[in-house]
């Protein structure tokens, strides 16, 4: 996400008069479509409408990974995970993350 450009809308025809400003790609993409916020309020508004505490959000994703830990281990995920390289900026073979 570091490398998300600047926008500069309505640039493409050229601006008659006056200046064009420029858009934070990163901004852009991380700002809920429905109102004026960036995703992570988006979340907090959510659980503070729904009653959703911090503690109850750590005991799912908790859940949710020791679901997915077991599932990995049970290989039910075998045909979907793939080898991954992991280049570490030295000249050496990058280790491989295999199923």
């Amino acid at each position: 996400m570091t490398q998300l450009p600047y926008y500069l809308r309505k640039a493409r025809d050229g601006y008659r008069m006056g200046h064009g400003e420029l858009e934070d790609g990163l901004i852009s993409i991380l700002t809920w479509p429905e109102g004026p916020y960036h995703n992570g309020i988006t979340a907090e508004n959510v659980a503070q409408r729904f009653g959703i505490t911090r503690e109850a959000m750590d005991d799912f994703a908790w859940s949710s990974q020791q679901k997915a830990l077991k599932a990995i281990a049970e290989e039910r995920f075998r045909e979907q995970i793939l080898a991954l390289e992991v280049p570490d900026g030295k000249k050496s073979d990058p280790p491989v993350r295999d199923r």
